[in-house]
């Protein structure tokens, strides 16, 4: 028997979002149609949303129509939206709900996978549904105007995705000028591509010296492997100088997840560091931390994380920091400020079962900020727990060798929470 078809012309004007307590209200007006079979496995809607309008407490936002034509059959699916210069694709080769099954499925082959550690690629790929999705979006639409008014900018979005069984999943993003307020990004592009040897995927934050005032050029580049997932990173400045390499390992392992460094690939602050072969970082599914992470360069540049101790039960964890050059650091991280000197410093953790408590000194000889010329600032930084609970912490910043402030306090976390502390600044710089 032929499904029973509805059909049901809907005149829809203002709404407010007061029942889900969002202060900003929405409204506008609809008109078109709306099909249903009695049990839902033929749906579609075709229509057009006109004047609509976002009231926020600051101003009254007005986007431009709608355009909808959607429809869901037991064989297929499609969705086209255009509104302003936004136009949204989307095809798929079965209905909603196998669409959500399909999907309910390969979620839970994934965590399968995921808790025994092993990753079986083709078995995913085999379960992946034929769809397509295509978006484009400039600046003339609701998404581009309220993004605006959150004080966000984008240029221009592009994405297309492809699905099946056969080739994978497939696609590309490219998103144009990203600003928030101090922050602008020429370009963003990431791809992801399914082939013989797997799932790849590779990603490029650009910015061009022409027109921005922190010019650079990252990139990412990785793939899944059969634990885990590998990736290398890159960062190039103004100049193509290539200030930053590193290239790393994760996998899931028995009992937790190890993380090693491609020995041929470290390059920290425009420096070529060599790597121990047998280093690691290993998280286990209890939070303990093992490590042995050696980065050395020609000048005596070093950068160490290790553990101490043969205790299970405990972190016992050291971080070593030599001869780190600021400025050229400074330069290979965007957006930080200007900042020189020459670092040198050391952090030790200790965690047990019960407790945690940490210390940590560091010195940067010739320390300047945006140009100016301080000194020799030095640091020392303690964290103890204390009695029932609560929580100590000081510290003190010097001169020249000289103190010159400290800070310290107690936190009590019982009840609503009080926290104890004081402030002494012992002299100010000349």
């Amino acid at each position: 028997m032929p499904p029973k078809w509805t059909c049901v012309w809907l005149e829809w004007i203002s709404a407010g979002w007061a029942s889900l307590k969002i202060p900003s209200r929405w409204g506008g007006n609809f008109r078109g149609t709306v099909e249903s079979s009695q049990n839902f496995r033929h749906m579609a809607a075709r229509g057009e949303l006109r004047n609509l309008c976002f009231v926020a407490p600051s101003r009254l936002l007005i986007a431009q129509d709608v355009l909808l034509d959607l429809a869901s059959r037991p064989d297929s699916t499609f969705a086209h939206i255009n509104s302003g210069d936004l136009k949204l694709n989307f095809a798929a080769g079965s209905g909603l709900q196998g669409l959500a099954d399909r999907g309910l499925k390969i979620a839970k082959m994934a965590m399968r996978q995921l808790e025994h550690r092993d990753i079986d690629q083709a078995l995913l790929k085999r379960e992946l549904p034929d769809a397509t999705l295509q978006l484009e979006a400039g600046q003339e639409n609701l998404l581009a105007r309220y993004l605006r008014y959150k004080k966000y900018g984008v240029n221009s979005i592009a994405l297309n995705v492809t699905s099946n069984a056969t080739q994978g999943l497939n696609g590309f993003m490219r998103i144009g000028k990203l600003q928030a307020e101090g922050l602008v990004i020429d370009t963003i592009q990431a791809t992801i591509t399914h082939g013989e040897e797997g799932l790849k995927f590779a990603a490029t934050v650009e910015n061009r010296k022409t027109e921005n005032p922190n010019p650079f050029l990252a990139t990412l580049h990785g793939h899944l492997l059969r634990a885990g997932a590998a990736a290398d990173i890159a960062f190039q400045d103004a100049n193509g100088r290539l200030g930053l390499r590193l290239g790393a390992q994760v996998e899931m392992e028995d009992g937790g997840t190890r993380l090693h460094l491609n020995a041929d690939t470290a390059v920290v602050a425009y420096r070529n560091f060599s790597v121990n072969a047998d280093n690691y970082l290993f998280v286990s599914n209890d939070r303990r931390v093992r490590a042995n992470i050696k980065l050395l360069a020609d000048d005596g540049t070093g950068l160490q994380i290790y553990s101490e101790g043969s205790d299970s039960l405990k972190n016992d964890i050291t971080l070593t920091i030599n001869r780190l050059n600021l400025g050229e650091l400074a330069n290979v991280l965007p957006y930080l400020p200007k900042v020189g000197g020459t670092l040198d410093g050391d952090f030790h953790i200790i965690e047990d079962q019960h407790n945690f408590a940490a210390v940590g000194a560091a010195t940067a000889k010739n320390f300047s900020y945006e140009g100016t010329q301080i000194g020799t600032l030095g640091t020392e930084l303690m964290y103890q727990p204390g009695e029932n609970g609560q929580h100590i912490a000081n510290g003190y910043l010097t001169l020249d060798g000289k103190e010159v402030a400290e800070i310290g306090g107690t936190y009590d976390p019982k009840g609503k929470g009080n926290f104890d502390g004081s402030f002494n600044i012992r002299s100010l710089p000349p």
